[in-house]
């Protein structure tokens, strides 16, 4: 697995050309990254991540889409949960067609010390081809280096019309400074379906919590073409610890100006399991 890995990484040097888009993509896949998502939203990231702290937590989301000239309409919802490593997902997306796709989704994860692995599985209620699997894994190069690897799409299942593509991701995090600001970044390799060769992307974030009385922490992410060029900046903010709420707005340049083109908020809940057993 880590020689596909590998190889799908090297290939993006080769052939390089923008990611593209999916109805199905979680929105929160914009702004969180492979190597440093621990709670149950890791399902959608990197299902080894669902193993890395034992802990359970549940989320809940909800995304605005907006175009330019149109009015904002609720286009995602997602739900979740995560018992250290046992997981289940739910997703509501609201195609631009008029019509909806149900997404489920059931991770499986277990961390081993510095390692954890992780798989999901995907049904997405849409065609005979509706499965697919997603395998990742998280290795603890050092106490502040986190690396993640992820092979998304196995069997590229058909969600109505589109094929989603095998898709290799490798992310690490970088604890700068630990409990204050959190660097990310991400390599991602997309098979053509239509074509030989891959497309392939780049994503840089990073998380800065001034420490306040109140728990907050400012979030931001960069998606990147074969260029290096900003296709989509993600802006927001978390307020809370154990129970937070999250508000992330994505922009899209547009010429001389930006557009909002999705605004998403999230609330998190997160309770150890080692303090439970004290």
């Amino acid at each position: 697995m880590l020689r596909y890995f590998a190889f799908l990484v090297m290939a993006t040097t080769l052939f390089g050309q923008p990611l593209a888009g999916q109805s199905t993509n979680p929105r929160s896949a914009d702004y969180l990254f492979a190597a440093t998502t621990n709670d149950t939203r890791a399902l959608w990231l990197n299902p080894a991540g669902l193993a890395v702290v034992p802990e359970a937590s549940v989320f809940g989301e909800f995304v605005l889409h907006h175009q330019p000239d149109s009015n904002l309409r609720v286009g995602q919802v997602s739900l979740g949960f995560n018992a250290q490593g046992l997981s289940f997902g739910y997703q509501r997306d609201r195609l631009t067609i008029g019509t909806s796709n149900h997404t489920y989704r059931l991770g499986l994860a277990r961390s081993l010390r510095t390692w954890a692995i992780g798989v999901a599985f995907s049904y997405y209620n849409a065609g005979p081809d509706d499965r697919g699997i997603d395998l990742g894994l998280r290795y603890r190069l050092l106490p502040p280096v986190q690396i993640g690897l992820v092979l998304r799409n196995i069997g590229e299942p058909v969600v109505r019309s589109d094929t989603l593509p095998l898709t290799g991701v490798a992310s690490i995090g970088f604890a700068a400074l630990p409990g204050v600001l959190t660097l990310a970044a991400e390599l991602i390799a997309q098979d053509r379906v239509s074509a030989t060769g891959l497309d392939m992307g780049y994503r840089l974030g990073a998380r800065l919590s001034p420490g306040l009385r109140v728990p907050a922490a400012a979030l931001i992410a960069m998606n990147m073409d074969s260029d290096l060029k900003v296709y989509q900046l993600q802006v927001g903010i978390s307020i809370g610890e154990r129970r937070q709420g999250i508000v992330v707005g994505g922009l899209v340049p547009d010429g001389p100006s930006t557009y909002l083109e999705a605004l998403s908020v999230t609330g998190l809940a997160r309770n150890s399991l080692l303090a439970q057993r004290r």
